[in-house]
């Protein structure tokens, strides 16, 4: 195990309830792996703040942060990783009460399970195209999330991902998904929810517990029934599907034929309203003000009064 400190990290109370830290040194501690990269396995700085990775440590790339790592460091508020992380080891942030957001790195591949279970004060999440596997409740009990996007690479929402995400509204599920997991969104505050027509499978209990909500799925109604909808369901079965296409498969233009019939009413109406008056101006700007003598081509003054236009 080695050790090194690698940044300065300055933390001000972004709140009540954050901890207040000064400028302080992150003392990472790391290991290497039999690839020559290194996995960062903890910290011996618990003060908090923002938590910024680096892409090297002592000459070793750093491509994985290990289980447990940074497990229950209440303090931290934003974690940034490079581009070099790979993998985000199984329970890596758990616990990280506190912790608002995290910006992922394009290069991430990995989230393995419970890595941000328990990180109650995240607002949104955004899973870029490269990962490719999240683990179980990788976000689960993360009660204040209410928007998550996920990315393109990802084939299968893993069981509970986002159970218990109390305040979660809208979801973005990736071009690619083909599986939702059990209980993957359950007990959540679901509002509005985009499924690709990739997906051949919603396991049980998968939006259980929901309320009622939206759902945005981009094929067919056809599609949509052939879909294996296991039990316990029923909000999902419920809810308001807006097919994103005919039965032929073709964009559905509906919603587009709507937007633009919405758009040329108020067009309408703005031109009955402002056309007249803009006569009218034009009209007045013809006649002189003072007299009403007509106005001479290009004048800038009236012939008749000598008020000026």
């Amino acid at each position: 195990m080695k050790k090194i400190l690698t940044f300065i990290a300055i933390a001000l109370s972004a709140s009540a309830f954050a901890l207040t830290a000064s400028a302080e040194d992150y003392e990472l501690n790391y290991a290497v792996k039999e690839d020559g990269t290194a996995v960062i396995t903890g910290s011996n700085y618990a003060a908090g703040g923002e938590l910024v990775i680096p892409a090297e440590i002592e000459g070793y790339t750093v491509s994985e942060i290990g289980e447990y790592a940074f497990v229950n460091q209440a303090g931290i508020s934003t974690v940034t990783l490079p581009d070099t992380v790979k993998i985000i080891g199984n329970s890596a942030f758990n616990g990280c009460k506190r912790l608002e957001s995290i910006n992922f790195s394009e290069g991430l591949a990995e989230i393995q399970k419970y890595s941000f279970s328990n990180c109650s004060y995240l607002k949104e999440i955004t899973i870029p195209d490269s990962v490719t596997d999240i683990g179980i409740e990788a976000f689960s009990d993360c009660y204040y999330i209410q928007k998550v996007t996920i990315g393109d690479g990802l084939k299968e929402i893993s069981e509970s991902t986002f159970r218990g995400c109390s305040y979660l509204t809208d979801v973005t599920l990736g071009e690619n998904v083909r599986e939702i997991g059990s209980n993957a969104f359950s007990n959540t505050a679901l509002k509005t929810i985009y499924i690709p027509a990739s997906v051949t499978n919603i396991r049980s209990y998968a939006f259980y517990s929901t309320g009622y909500f939206d759902v945005n799925y981009s094929g067919a109604e056809t599609q949509w029934r052939k879909i294996d909808i296991a039990y316990g369901n029923s909000e999902l079965e419920n809810a308001e599907i807006k097919y994103m296409r005919n039965a032929e498969g073709k964009i559905d233009n509906t919603v587009l034929r709507k937007n633009i019939f919405v758009v040329l009413t108020y067009i309408v109406i703005a031109a009955v309203i402002l056309v007249p008056g803009i006569v009218l101006a034009a009209r007045k700007n013809n006649t002189c003000k003072g007299c009403g003598a007509p106005r001479e081509e290009d004048a800038l003054f009236c012939g008749k009064c000598g008020t000026k236009y």
